[in-house]
């Protein structure tokens, strides 16, 4: 149950982590836009956390129900809610190159995030157990 929290709290976040990382590195260096990185992150995570879980979550236990617990199934499944999640864009905002750039981004971002979930909590399930004594 740890990991199933933790997955869901630290996959959505892999990215804005990253945005935070580049945005040390630009203050330390003295470059400018480590703020825009930085609410960046916050944008990202604040869209991420809640599609992780309203969307995520009843996708992991359909899919543990299920015995679908290969990464590649979690990675797709990550990338269509990123995908899920980008189309409220649509609404707001005409379809230009900016919005299908969001689309994208959404859509890797989603996929990366169900890597790291997948890492965090079903690698273990998805190992056949030890037969070695």
């Amino acid at each position: 149950m740890i990991r199933v929290i933790a997955g869901f709290i630290l996959a959505p976040a892999t990215f804005p982590l990253l945005l935070i990382a580049i945005a040390l590195v630009k203050y330390a260096s003295g470059m400018p836009g480590y703020r825009l990185d930085l609410a960046d992150a916050v944008w990202v995570y604040a869209f991420a956390l809640p599609a992780a879980l309203i969307l995520g979550l009843p996708a992991h236990l359909v899919a543990r129900r299920r015995g679908v617990i290969t990464l590649s199934r979690y990675v797709i499944g990550g990338l269509v809610i990123g995908a899920i999640v980008a189309s409220s864009f649509f609404i707001f905002f005409p379809l230009g190159f900016r919005v299908v750039m969001v689309f994208a981004w959404s859509a890797g971002i989603g996929a990366v995030s169900g890597g790291v979930f997948w890492l965090i909590v079903v690698h273990r399930m998805a190992r056949p157990p030890s037969t070695t004594q």
